[in-house]
């Protein structure tokens, strides 16, 4: 079937700057002096978390037959776009509203010619994926995990990771922690695992001077608009690809490592630290926004997961665009392709993501409950 991305809803340059912030900011105080105990030996660091699925589905794609995969209703494009490039077929399945799956309904869809499946942990939330991966790998289609909200899943930290054996995941580390780039790749099979291009020595101290806020800083003294110098354009998780009409994938992006100093910032973080804060954000945000009368929580718990964001279902969708106006960067999915999927069309409209990250000050967390309470539902 036809892929269909309908356009964006609000444009960012239309609302005022950003107080509160969506990604983490670094902070050397998130680090240890030393590494964590990760097992990091089969993992492949990339540019982005596209680019680690491209690669991903250019290793397991059928070279003797169709390439039929399944994919949630409700995503990002970013997940999509490189199923297209590579020539999949693509179809998706529903999810209900908590973006678990209904698995009588996900039966329906096992034709015989269908190959490969997706599950995804939305937000760091697990929901029943066990019980999709093992109905799919029961049809022995190949079965890819997306971990782009769930970091802590991917390294099976606190033994997270799904009981059910996966052939490839891959995740964002950017999205969890504070790092510029960062795509990542596991495969069951470790001979998959590809060698891609490193950046020069040059490239990873722009890298390093752009994360610790040395080029904004100098951006500023010279009287610059502060903007993403040119060679970080193609590593920003919202850059536009031009490649076949697709928006953020570009095959450019499968063939590049992640910097250096992600992986050093993979390994020294201090992950106990970022979990505890994280949990207690989003466990904060629940007990406070619970009676709010623009919309509810749609987790009411982050036990046994690590929150990525706080998934915050609004009443009325206009009520995003006044959140931005009050300078919180909120997030929604609002390119979710067109498909049957009631909940997906709906949620791409009122399912927004309120931050919760690490680095949130409790003032910052304060406000955002502050403005939000203070909204009236008419």
């Amino acid at each position: 079937m036809e892929v269909i991305f309908p356009p964006v809803m609000a444009d960012a340059a239309e609302f005022p700057p950003v107080t509160i912030k969506a990604p983490p900011k670094f902070r050397l105080k998130d680090l240890r002096l030393f590494p964590e105990q990760l097992e990091l030996n089969n993992i492949q660091l990339t540019r982005n978390g596209r680019g680690a699925m491209g690669v991903v589905g250019t290793a397991l794609k059928h070279s003797d037959k169709k390439n039929v995969i399944l994919i949630p209703a409700y995503h990002c494009p970013a997940l999509v776009e490189p199923f297209i490039h590579l020539g999949y077929e693509i179809r998706f399945y529903p999810i209900l509203p908590s973006l678990g799956v209904d698995i009588s309904e996900f039966r329906k869809l096992l034709k015989k010619d269908v190959t490969h499946c997706i599950v995804i942990r939305y937000f760091g939330f697990t929901q029943n994926i066990d019980d999709v991966i093992n109905l799919a790998k029961s049809e022995r289609l190949l079965v890819i995990e997306d971990c782009a909200h769930a970091l802590f899943s991917f390294m099976e930290y606190e033994n997270l990771g799904s009981t059910s054996e996966v052939d490839a995941k891959i995740c964002s580390i950017n999205k969890l922690l504070p790092s510029i780039d960062g795509g990542a790749l596991y495969f069951k099979n470790n001979t998959n695992i590809p060698l891609l291009k490193l950046s020069s020595w040059v490239q990873e101290l722009k890298g390093c001077l752009f994360l610790l806020g040395i080029t904004n800083l100098i951006n500023r003294f010279r009287f610059k608009t502060v903007k993403q110098a040119n060679y970080l354009k193609d590593d920003s998780e919202f850059s536009h690809a031009d490649t076949s009409g697709l928006k953020y994938f570009s095959p450019s992006d499968m063939a590049s490592a992640g910097y250096r100093h992600t992986r050093f910032i993979l390994n020294h973080s201090n992950f106990k630290k970022v979990a505890k804060k994280r949990r207690y954000n989003f466990d904060y945000l629940l007990k406070e926004l619970n009676k709010s009368k623009i919309g509810k929580p749609l987790y009411q718990n982050s036990e046994n997961n690590i929150p990525y964001v706080f998934p915050f279902l609004l009443n009325d969708e206009r009520h995003f665009v006044e959140l931005r106006k009050m300078g919180i960067q909120v997030l929604r999915w609002e390119e979710v392709a067109l498909s049957d999927c009631i909940i997906s069309q709906d949620y791409r409209n009122r399912l927004v993501q309120l931050p919760c990250h690490q680095s949130l000050r409790q003032e910052e967390l304060e406000s955002i409950v502050k403005i939000i309470n203070s909204m009236e539902n008419n």
